[in-house]
């Protein structure tokens, strides 16, 4: 990634950091599209990738629902599978979606 898109991306991060009281080591909940992605395109170390675009530490969050989408996928999936099993599995996920108006 460029230099320009990182310092963009760790910007948008400082300005969270401070509005909204977010802080490291984030936590961030991958869906199976992000999985597949990572090993199609050859990311194996998702969690140093990501770190280095948000500037803090990461940990990598999956679902039981997300290991459960890949596998009926059929045995094609089956890496990929592997690859959502060895993240950490989330018990229970709480989003909360704000949404502002803009005037």
């Amino acid at each position: 990634m460029r230099v320009k898109k990182q310092k963009h991306h760790r910007r948008a991060v400082r300005f969270y950091t401070a509005c909204y009281g977010f802080r490291g080591p984030f936590k961030i909940l991958c869906d199976g599209t992000f999985v597949y992605h990572l090993l199609a395109n050859g990311i194996t170390l998702a969690d140093s990738a990501l770190a280095n675009i948000l500037g803090a530490t990461v940990k990598i969050f999956t679902t039981r629902c997300v290991t459960e989408e890949l596998r009926s996928l059929g045995d094609s999936y089956s890496d990929f599978v592997n690859a959502a099993r060895n993240l950490i599995t989330a018990r229970s996920v709480l989003l909360i979606v704000r949404s502002t108006v803009v005037h």
